[in-house]
């Protein structure tokens, strides 16, 4: 696994770099057991960004503007 990194987002509460985000070929890559909540990673096959929530992976939004 390689660390991809650092990401640039913006928001209206705070900006900055997303660091720790972990890459992966395929969403079923994607760990279900010791993973923390709110861990990212990228996923190459579909060209998304996913985070944990404690229960599950959800996609991320990414808007270029």
């Amino acid at each position: 696994m390689a660390t991809y990194g650092p990401i640039r987002y913006g928001g209206i509460i705070n900006s900055g770099a997303l660091t720790g985000t972990v890459t992966y070929t395929n969403t079923t890559d994607l760990p279900t057991a010791n993973v923390g909540t709110g861990q990212r990673a990228y996923v190459t096959s579909t060209n998304k960004l996913y985070v944990w929530n404690g229960n599950a992976w959800f996609t991320i939004a990414l808007i270029d503007v």
